[in-house]
């Protein structure tokens, strides 16, 4: 029993870590940036861009 309540702690804990690092990628508008270098490569791969 003991080890599934470290396992669900364990999870819970890199859940967490994974939220702040997305609010913290909001935050700090790198959200815009991917979104921008992904239709860059999306319309330079079909040959627009």
């Amino acid at each position: 029993m003991a080890k599934k309540k470290v396992y669900k702690q364990i999870r819970y804990l890199i859940l967490l870590i994974a939220l702040l690092f997305i609010f913290i990628g909001i935050h700090t508008n790198e959200l815009a940036e991917i979104f921008k270098n992904a239709s860059t490569l999306c319309l330079s791969c079909i040959g627009i861009g």
